[in-house]
């Protein structure tokens, strides 16, 4: 399976492994044109170290509308966990990843988020309009309770609905597996969540993945007073 995606992610990995060396300049390297310098989608950086592990770390993955599909969203969170497993904790990594408008579903969010179990690094995440339903939310939320770096998760105009954002809130009220993850950006708008959906995710809000929020975004959920 190698799709224009595929191809242009294997273009993203050649640009992370030429800002792993020590060559490293004040910005991106030449050709890598999917990695963009500073700080994450959230507008964060992961500290004040500037030397070249730390600017690769910021890199965006971009692969919007590449139709990839459940198939290329494995093989994208297969590339990103076995960059950690043969380069070590403090491997060059990128650290935001756009994989909106890609049809992953419930499978591709379930692969992508055992890879943020195992440590990718990602600490943004966005997966609007791919048909993720309560499975995909509830595997998400689980890969948050297992600990990662993950903060700014996108899930908007996906199919949650009700019964995922209750799927979302159950595994994020279960007892954790090792050190939550902490979001500082949820955003759940056009997911038909209703009146329950909004209760489910208001449930949720307590628990150490969501108690240092900022930004929550439910519009278009047909919440009513």
């Amino acid at each position: 399976f190698l799709t224009a995606a595929a191809r242009a992610f294997n273009d993203w990995c050649e640009g992370a492994r030429r800002l792993r060396g020590p060559d490293v300049g004040g910005g991106a390297a030449e050709g890598s044109s999917l990695l963009c310098g500073g700080g994450s989608d959230g507008g964060e950086s992961d500290g004040g170290e500037r030397g070249g592990l730390e600017r690769s770390r910021c890199g965006t993955a971009r692969l919007r509308g590449q139709a990839l599909g459940c198939v290329g969203a494995a093989a994208v969170a297969a590339e990103l966990r076995g960059s950690v497993e043969a380069a070590g904790a403090r491997a060059s990594r990128v650290s935001a990843v756009d994989l909106g408008e890609n049809e992953v579903g419930d499978a591709g969010a379930a692969a992508l988020a055992a890879s943020l179990r195992a440590g990718c690094g990602v600490t943004s995440l966005h997966l609007s309009c791919n048909a993720i339903g309560p499975a995909g939310a509830a595997a998400l939320a689980s890969a948050l309770c297992g600990g990662g770096s993950l903060r700014h998760l996108h899930l908007d105009a996906n199919q949650l609905r009700a019964v995922g954002a209750a799927a979302f809130s159950s595994a994020l009220r279960a007892p954790p597996a090792g050190r939550r993850a902490v979001l500082h950006t949820l955003a759940l708008d056009d997911n038909y969540l209703g009146c329950c959906g909004a209760a489910a995710v208001a449930a949720a809000l307590p628990t150490p993945a969501l108690a240092a929020l900022r930004a929550l975004g439910l519009a278009r959920n047909a919440i009513r007073a």
